[in-house]
C-alpha cells in the first residue's frame, strides 16, 4: 500500500471561475466556480482512480514545489511555410513545478508547456528550463505564445491518495480498521426498525448538500432534538445517490460511506505511546481512499480524550488533516459544548460549519407521536387507543418539561412497540400501558403521574410526619414539593424546589430528606433515590473540579446518576463546609437548573429537589434541650447573611427552619423507633413479642438524647440498651416468646 501525494496546480482562470489540473499523475483537470469545488472534483476522480491502479501510471513519491522563472522567447509570425521573426525578444515568466526525489535528484514539470524532464544538477535548471520553453514557443503563434503569461493567481496543492498497486483489478474493501471503532450509517437496521427524521426535511436537505461538499459540519442543538436521527436520514440518502453515480461510472462502493464513532471508541484499547495516532491515521487513509465521513457524537470528547492537555488530544491531532481536507468529519455538539470548544481551542470550532437543529415545538411533537402509532398499526397491526399519543407527549410536557421534545417521547412509544414486534405484549396500546412504562422508565410512583389517582395535603403530610417529628414547617415545604409536582405547576427551567434547611443537629433535617426522596421515587427500587453528597469534602482550589469530574476526566458519579435518572432528591449536606468558589458554581444550578463543567458537557437539574443542610447559627441560638421553645430564627438569619452572599441566598425557593425537639416529640420519637423495633425481620419470623411501658419510653428519651446533638443518639442509645440485651437473651433462650423490655432496661442499667 502506497500514499502518493499528488501536485495540483489551481490557477483562476477568470473572474470568479477556477481550473485545478494534477500535473504528475493521472491526467485529470477540472474547473468550478470556487476554488476548494475544483480541488475536490480532482481530488474524487484521483480517489476513484486509486481503486483501479493498473489503469494509471503513479509518479515514485517526491516533493514538490512551485517556482517561476523569466526567459527570453522571440516571436515568430508565418506566411505559409515562412517564418518572420520580431525584431525583439519577449521576456517572459513562467511557471514550474519542482520534484525532489529523496536521493536528491531534479524533475522539472513545465505545465505551460506540457513538458517533463529530470533535471541533472541544479545549476543546471535555469538554462533546461530556458531551452525547453524557447524549443516550445519556436511553434508557436504569437498568440499561443502570450497564452503562457502566468493566470490571475496561481496555488499548489496536495492531494494524498492512498494506492494498493498489488491489488487486483476487483476492488477488495478492507473495513477492518473501521468496524473496529465505528458504525455504519446510512444502511436499514438489520432488525427492521426504523427512525425516520418527521418534519425534519429541510435540515435533512441541508445536512445532505453539506455532506455532498467539501468541508466539515458540526450539528448544533440541544441533546434529543433530534440531531442523529436527522444524520441517519440524510447518510441513507447520501449513499443512495453515491451508489447511482457509482454504476454510472462502474465502480463498486464499500458497504457505506458514513462511518459513526465517539472519541472513546477511537482510543479503546491502546496503551502506549503512539498507538491511537497510529490506529488514527490508518483510519484517515481509509476513509480518504472513498470519500467516507466520520461521525463523531461529541465534540468535547475529542477535546478531552487522548492527552492530559487539549494540545495532546484528539482534537489537536485531527485538526490539521480536517483543515488540509484529508478528513472530512460530521459532529455533534451542544451550544455549551462549543461555547467551551471556543474557549479551549478555538482553532478546532473553527474548522467546522455549524448547522443548527431547533427544538421541536409541543404540537409537532404530538403530530408525531401520531405518526408513530399510525405506522405501527398499518405495518404491524398494533390497536391503537385513541387518547394513547396525547396522554404520552402530556407525561412529558408536565413532569420532564425541560427534556428536549421529541426524545421521551419517541423513546417511549419505539419501545412499547417493539414489545409488541417480538410478540410479548401488549397488542394494544393503551394510555394505562404508557404510564406504566413512564413510571418504570423516571421513578415516579403512580399516585404522582396518574389523574386517577386522587391526592390531598393532609396523606402527605401524614406520610412524613410518620418518619419526622415535631417539624410542621419542614413537613409543609417537603408537601409543597409533592403537590407541585403532582400538579405539574413547577417552572420547567427551574429545579422543582431550592430548599435550605437550616436548624441544630438531630432534629430530622436528613431524614426529610430521605423521606421526601422515597415518596416522589418510589417507583424505583434500586435504592438511589436519593444523591447525598457531604460537602464537607468539597473545599479547596480545586473543589468544583472534584464536585463536577471523575479524577479520570469523566463526569462524577452523582452527576451520571442525573443523566440515568433526571428525576431525584440532591442532599448537599453541611453545606457551608464547602468552598466559595463550590457556592459561586451551584448559582447556575438553582437558577437556571443546569450545571457544566469546564468541557461544556451540561447536566439538567429541573428535574430535582435540591436541599442544602447547615448548623450555621446553632451555636447562636438559645439552650436546646426540653424547654420546647422554638430556635431563635434571627440567629439564623443572621448568621446566613454572614456566611452565604446576597445573590446566592437570593436564588433560594425557601429556607427552611427546624425547631429544637421538645419533650413531647422526643418521646414520639421513642415510640417510633420501639415500633420499628418490633419489625424487625428476626422479632417478625420468631414470633418473639416484645413489650414496654410508659417507664421505658420516659427512661430512653432522658438518655438517648443530648442537647448538642439532638435526637440521634437515641437509636444508639436503643441499640445499646436494648437490641444488644435482647440479642444475647434470645441466644441464651431460643424458646423465649415474650420479652419486657422495662426488665431488659432495668438489667442494662445495673
Amino acid at each position: 500500500m502506497t500514499v502518493h501525494r499528488l501536485p495540483i496546480l489551481v490557477h483562476e482562470v477568470a473572474p470568479r471561475w477556477f481550473m485545478a489540473r494534477c500535473i504528475d499523475g493521472p491526467n485529470v483537470s477540472a474547473s468550478a466556480p470556487t476554488r476548494s469545488q475544483a480541488i475536490e472534483q480532482v481530488r474524487r476522480y484521483l480517489k476513484a482512480a486509486a481503486r483501479r491502479p493498473h489503469d494509471f501510471s503513479w509518479p515514485p513519491p517526491k516533493t514538490h514545489q512551485l517556482c517561476s522563472q523569466a526567459v527570453k522567447v522571440r516571436l515568430y509570425y508565418r506566411d505559409g511555410h515562412r517564418r518572420f521573426p520580431a525584431s525583439r525578444q519577449l521576456q517572459l515568466r513562467v511557471q514550474y513545478v519542482l520534484g525532489r526525489y529523496s536521493e536528491g535528484s531534479l524533475e522539472c514539470i513545465v505545465p505551460a508547456i506540457d513538458d517533463y524532464f529530470h533535471c541533472p544538477e541544479q545549476s543546471e535548471l535555469e538554462s533546461l528550463i530556458s531551452e525547453a520553453v524557447r524549443n516550445a514557443t519556436a511553434a508557436m503563434t504569437p498568440r499561443q505564445v502570450l497564452s503562457l503569461v502566468p493566470h490571475r493567481s496561481s496555488e499548489l496543492v496536495t492531494v494524498r491518495v492512498r494506492v494498493d498497486e498489488s491489488a487486483s483489478e476487483e476492488d477488495n474493501w478492507n473495513l477492518e480498521p473501521l468496524e473496529t471503532v465505528a458504525e455504519p450509517l446510512g444502511l436499514r437496521s438489520r432488525r427492521g426498525e426504523r427512525q425516520t427524521a418527521w418534519f425534519r426535511d429541510g435540515q435533512i436537505t441541508e445536512l445532505l448538500h453539506r455532506l455532498q461538499q467539501p468541508g466539515n459540519t458540526l450539528l448544533l442543538g440541544e441533546p434529543g432534538c433530534g440531531k442523529t436521527t436527522i444524520l441517519n436520514s440524510a447518510a441513507l440518502e447520501f449513499r443512495k445517490r453515491a451508489k447511482l453515480a457509482a454504476d454510472a461510472e462502474q465502480r463498486s462502493l464499500p458497504p457505506s460511506l458514513v462511518w459513526s464513532t465517539s472519541a472513546g471508541n477511537l482510543i479503546a484499547g491502546m496503551q502506549y505511546l503512539g498507538e491511537w495516532e497510529q490506529r488514527l491515521e490508518e483510519i484517515i487513509q481509509l476513509l480518504s481512499s472513498f470519500d467516507g465521513i466520520l461521525v463523531v457524537d461529541s465534540l468535547s470528547e475529542l477535546m478531552r480524550l487522548g492527552g492530559r492537555e487539549p494540545s495532546g488530544s484528539l482534537a489537536a491531532f485531527l485538526l490539521p488533516y480536517l483543515v488540509r481536507g484529508e478528513l472530512k468529519m460530521v459532529a455533534e455538539a451542544t451550544p455549551e459544548q462549543l461555547a467551551a470548544c471556543r474557549r479551549v481551542m478555538p482553532g478546532f470550532a473553527e474548522a467546522f460549519r455549524i448547522q443548527k437543529v431547533d427544538t421541536l415545538s409541543a404540537p409537532v411533537v404530538r403530530q408525531i407521536a401520531d405518526r408513530m402509532l399510525t405506522d405501527a398499526h398499518r405495518s404491524f397491526g398494533l390497536q391503537i387507543d385513541p387518547a394513547t399519543a396525547e396522554v404520552t407527549t402530556r407525561l412529558f410536557a408536565r413532569f420532564l418539561p425541560y427534556q428536549t421534545p421529541p426524545r421521551g417521547t419517541v423513546h417511549l412509544l419505539r419501545e412499547l412497540i417493539g414489545q409488541h414486534r417480538r410478540g410479548s405484549e401488549p397488542k394494544e396500546l393503551t394510555p394505562q400501558l404508557v404510564i406504566d412504562k413512564f413510571t418504570s422508565q423516571t421513578g415516579l410512583p403512580a399516585r404522582i403521574v396518574s389523574d386517577a389517582v386522587q391526592l390531598s395535603a393532609d396523606e402527605v403530610a401524614e406520610s412524613f410526619e410518620a418518619s419526622v417529628v415535631g417539624q410542621h414547617e419542614a413537613v409543609q415545604a417537603a408537601v409543597d414539593c409533592v403537590l407541585r409536582l403532582k400538579t405539574g405547576l413547577c417552572d420547567p427551567t427551574r429545579p422543582i424546589a431550592t430548599l435550605f434547611f437550616c436548624g441544630p443537629t438531630g432534629v430530622g433535617k436528613t431524614q426529610l430528606a430521605r423521606s421526601l426522596a422515597d415518596y416522589l421515587l418510589a417507583g424505583r427500587s434500586d435504592g438511589g433515590r436519593l444523591i447525598r453528597l457531604d460537602m464537607s469534602e468539597y473545599a479547596g482550589y480545586d473543589a468544583v473540579d472534584r464536585l463536577l469530574m471523575a479524577p479520570d476526566g469523566e463526569p462524577a458519579a452523582w452527576i451520571q446518576r442525573l443523566r440515568t435518572w433526571p428525576l431525584g432528591v440532591v442532599l448537599l449536606d453541611e453545606f457551608e463546609k464547602a468552598s466559595p468558589e463550590v457556592f459561586d458554581c451551584l448559582l447556575t444550578a438553582l437558577d437556571e437548573g443546569r450545571i457544566s463543567d469546564r468541557f461544556g458537557r451540561t447536566t439538567t437539574l429541573c428535574g430535582t429537589v435540591i436541599i442544602m443542610t447547615s448548623n450555621v447559627g446553632a451555636r447562636s441560638t438559645k439552650p436546646l434541650g426540653f424547654s420546647g421553645k422554638g430556635a431563635d430564627r434571627s440567629s439564623y438569619r443572621r448568621a446566613l447573611h454572614q456566611t452565604f452572599r446576597p445573590e446566592f441566598l437570593n436564588r433560594l425557593d425557601q429556607v427552611v427552619y427546624f425547631q429544637a425537639l421538645s419533650v413531647k416529640t422526643i418521646r414520639t420519637i421513642v415510640q417510633h423507633e420501639l415500633q420499628s423495633l418490633t419489625q424487625r425481620e428476626a422479632i417478625r419470623t420468631s414470633g418473639v413479642e416484645l413489650t414496654w411501658d410508659d417507664a421505658v419510653v420516659q427512661r430512653l428519651a432522658q438518655i438517648g438524647f443530648d442537647p448538642a446533638l439532638g435526637a440521634r443518639p437515641l437509636q444508639r442509645a436503643i441499640e445499646a440498651k436494648l437490641v444488644a440485651p435482647l440479642a444475647r437473651r434470645l441466644i441464651t433462650h431460643p424458646q423465649t416468646t415474650h420479652v419486657n423490655l422495662a426488665e431488659l432496661l432495668s438489667a442494662a442499667g445495673r
